[in-house]
């Protein structure tokens, strides 16, 4: 009984740590032009750094390796939780965050990032002088986490989840082909 419940605790806790990895919801919005804004729901399951974030379809065929110069905006960000402003922020320039984006796009980032603990917030982007270039392009804007990279414990949590699970289950499975037919 007790090696019963201790591979049903292993497969359990594996479980809630692959749910525990599967990311968060994502609102995206179109980039506000100059004098509109856009408001996008930021649901934050764990606490961390966040930054605000551009997505734009790429120019050119070349991987983008050589420096570029960063783009001007004019764009203020409001966090608020519950209608309570938690974070504020004025952005007038767009650094690139990614050489070779997901399908034929860049990704650009503004402004200092910003803590946000668990919880549902709303973020307005409000475009005062707007971001012409990213406009022009048909940019798209997001409140997205900003990930260190850790890829050795990364791995190691992947390998520990799945081990987990399949111990767990693969050996209540055993057990009760041990047991027979009762």
């Amino acid at each position: 009984m007790t090696r019963r419940l201790v591979l049903l605790a292993a497969a359990l806790l594996g479980a809630a740590l692959w749910v525990a990895q599967l990311p968060s919801a994502v609102d995206v919005g179109p980039l506000p032009g100059q004098n509109l804004k856009v408001r996008l729901a930021v649901e934050v399951r764990f606490g961390g750094d966040y930054l605000v974030e551009v997505s734009m379809p790429k120019i050119g065929n070349g991987i983008g390796l050589e420096p570029h110069d960063p783009i001007k905006c004019d764009l203020s960000v409001v966090v608020a939780k519950a209608g309570t402003t938690v974070y504020s922020q004025h952005i007038d320039v767009m650094d690139r965050a990614s050489e070779i984006g997901w399908a034929y796009t860049q990704q650009y980032v503004g402004g200092h990032s910003f803590h946000l603990s668990h919880g549902m917030y709303e973020a307005t982007i409000f475009a005062a002088g707007g971001c012409p270039v990213a406009s022009v392009r048909g940019a798209s804007v997001t409140i997205a986490q900003e990930y260190k990279e850790h890829i050795v414990g990364s791995l190691l949590l992947i390998f520990v989840t799945w081990a987990l699970i399949i111990a767990g289950v693969l050996g209540l499975v055993l057990l009760e082909v041990k047991r027979g037919p009762s």
